[in-house]
């Protein structure tokens, strides 16, 4: 297996994420790029610097990731919502695990705090919440089925009468002016990904190298297994045992590290399926199930659009494809399969039976490996991969349940850090 080092750049992911967590409803489509387009116009209007604008964008495109289940992300679009300050909390804790998102988290955390609020508060809330804030509600305000052009006064009357008080003067003033020009409101309706990308490409893009990658997936992959306490622990126990795979089937460090960060990111696709569905604990319905199996071609389709990533993106996107063909979602067979995609599929199915799931408990790990041995023999695992489980059966489990304590105390830290802050919301 070829290695290269990757340098991704990262506004491509968070778009990609951006258009994962908005693909979970059609009333979402394109809220968080629409709200990230707005704020850069702002900040382009009121004179921020290039970095600046970039950051404000990311946080744009990332604003709602703290609303962890389709409720909480379909209220959101209400004008007067009534609390919104607990998902910019979640959204402020997942992405601050990342260091180079320390700022973005913080316009997350305070993306629906009124201005009159700051003015009374002795925390500083930074200018730049306040764009985004209006940018917010803004969108929020947007009726699909009329004219955007026919919108514009009832938008700016009510924007306008929020100065002051929900809004900071200045911003409401920027908006007045942005506001004059058509080609703003236009621009905005026939939003495409490309006018983003101009935008952010302005100045110097930061890129990740494998190591920033890796830090990158951990958090992305919390912020894919957070939404539901049955699988808050799952892509960390899917990395190890992946990684753990690669090393003893004798690939080089540097190749493991991106199987590792594949297993992090194998349910990214999942961003798309409402955690309704992922915690109920009856049988799923036909059309939930549909749900489900959609999430690793959403994968393969969103982050097609990294070029950097083609190979992990070819790795994570056929997990759940099998060696006889009757896999999912593009039915490929044995001779078909990468490598890295036996890998996660074997990671994968490990790890899944021995958790707790709403529907059944987890098997203890030496059921769990009667059902791989059985299912390799079916044709639905690859049978090399799964006696190379058996054969470091101890070293391999020990390093799952020891990565997946370590994502148990960082879900028990963000459950907590959550129930603190709810009550001063």
């Amino acid at each position: 297996m070829f290695f290269k080092e990757p340098n991704i750049p990262l506004f491509s992911l968070v778009m990609s994420v951006s258009s994962a967590a908005d693909m979970i409803s059609q009333k979402l489509a394109n809220h968080q790029k629409r709200v990230a387009f707005i704020a850069n116009e702002l900040g382009g209007h009121l004179g921020l610097s290039t970095r600046d604008r970039q950051e404000l964008m990311m946080a744009g495109a990332l604003h709602d990731i703290g609303a962890l289940s389709l409720k909480e992300r379909l209220d959101a679009l209400h004008f007067e919502l009534k609390d919104g300050h607990a998902h910019a909390e979640a959204g402020y804790l997942l992405l601050n695990t990342f260091a180079p998102f320390s700022e973005i988290a913080r316009l997350v955390r305070y993306h629906h705090t009124w201005y009159s609020t700051c003015q009374s508060s002795p925390q500083r809330v930074p200018f730049r919440c306040h764009l985004l804030h209006l940018a917010d509600r803004m969108d929020v305000m947007i009726d699909a089925d009329k004219h955007i052009l026919y919108q514009v006064e009832d938008i700016s009357i009510i924007l306008q009468n929020g100065r002051g008080t929900r809004f900071h003067p200045d911003v409401v003033d920027a908006f007045v002016d942005l506001s004059r020009r058509e080609s703003f409101w236009l621009d905005l309706i026939c939003l495409e990904d490309e006018m983003l990308y101009e935008a952010a490409s302005q100045g110097s893009p930061v890129v990740l190298d494998t190591n920033m990658l890796a830090e990158w997936s951990r958090m992305l992959s919390h912020i894919i297994d957070f939404r539901c306490r049955f699988t808050a622990v799952h892509s960390s126990g899917v990395a190890a045992v992946a990684e753990a795979l690669a090393l003893k089937i004798g690939l080089s460090k540097k190749q493991a590290r991106l199987i590792q960060i594949a297993g992090y990111l194998h349910d990214f696709g999942k961003l798309a399926v409402p955690s309704e569905i992922l915690e109920k604990k009856g049988p799923l319905t036909s059309e939930e199930r549909a749900i489900v199996k959609s999430h690793a071609y959403y994968s393969s389709v969103l982050l097609r659009r990294v070029p950097e990533m083609d190979q992990i993106n070819a790795w994570i996107s056929c997990h759940h494809e099998r060696p006889d063909g009757q896999g999912y979602p593009f039915k490929l067979s044995q001779d078909d399969l990468s490598l890295g995609a036996k890998i996660m599929a074997v990671a994968d199915v490990f790890t899944a039976i021995t958790e707790d799931r709403p529907y059944r408990e987890g098997m203890a790990p030496e059921d769990a490996l009667q059902v791989l041995i059985s299912m390799s023999e079916e044709g639905g695992l690859n049978k090399d991969i799964v006696n190379l489980l058996i054969l470091h059966f101890n070293y391999v489990n020990a390093l799952r349940m020891e990565a997946q304590e370590t994502a148990l105390a960082d879900y028990t830290a963000f459950e907590t850090a959550l129930q603190v802050a709810r009550p001063a919301a």
